[in-house]
């Protein structure tokens, strides 16, 4: 018997990432009532008959996207997040960088999570993010950022405060990056070219609120 998903998962990765991608990106720039199944289609250069062998119906093919990234998202948390220490600059750095490789190879997964999360009105779609998956996502994620070593802060500043604003700065300059490489529609690779000017922001931090950085 071929249950759902079976006969997509037996495709070549290529042509699985070609739908994926092709599904993401639909869903991360329209609502789910709104984005077009012969879009994906024509995107990832299958017949819509396909798309549907493949996944059922429109609401199983976001269902299953939507496990997909999660799934991506704490594989490659799991597997390449090595900070240097517990030091707040460096787990949040190890954070970005993870998020940049994601990214990467999936240029819209991100959009996607960001759709869902504020975007979309479909209730039984926003429904998923309140489910036992996600919920155990947000744990994961918890873990991660949990037990941070704030020895080096200078000792008049709360520490819950100076990583707020570390992870600000970094979250910011991370989505400062995410922009201008769709804006010059470039490969998140090229991130890489924007390292120094990272390293002058965390420069900053680190003389601001660390113990004998002046």
């Amino acid at each position: 018997m071929i249950l759902l998903y079976d006969q997509f998962e037996a495709l070549p990765d290529e042509k699985k990432n070609r739908i994926l991608n092709a599904a993401l990106r639909e869903f991360s720039l329209r609502e789910f009532k709104n984005a077009s199944t012969s879009k994906i289609a024509e995107d990832a250069d299958i017949s819509k008959g396909a798309l549907f062998l493949y996944f059922g119906t429109k609401r199983q093919l976001y269902t299953y996207l939507y496990e997909y990234a999660l799934g991506v998202f704490k594989r490659e948390f799991s597997e390449k997040f090595t900070p240097t220490s517990r030091d707040p600059i460096a787990v949040l750095t190890s954070l970005a960088r993870i998020k940049m490789d994601i990214l990467a190879s999936h240029p819209d997964l991100y959009g996607f999570f960001v759709k869902i999360y504020i975007g979309e009105q479909d209730e039984e779609l926003r429904a998923l993010i309140h489910s036992d998956t996600d919920s155990a996502r947000a744990g994961f994620m918890r873990d991660l950022m949990s037990d941070f070593d704030c020895g080096g802060f200078r000792d008049d500043m709360p520490p819950s405060m100076v990583v707020d604003v570390i992870r600000w700065v970094i979250d910011g300059y991370t989505e400062k990056l995410i922009s201008s490489m769709k804006l010059e529609n470039s490969s998140m690779k090229q991130a890489e070219l924007l390292s120094g000017e990272y390293s002058a922001y965390l420069d900053i931090l680190r003389k601001a609120f660390y113990k004998n950085q002046s």
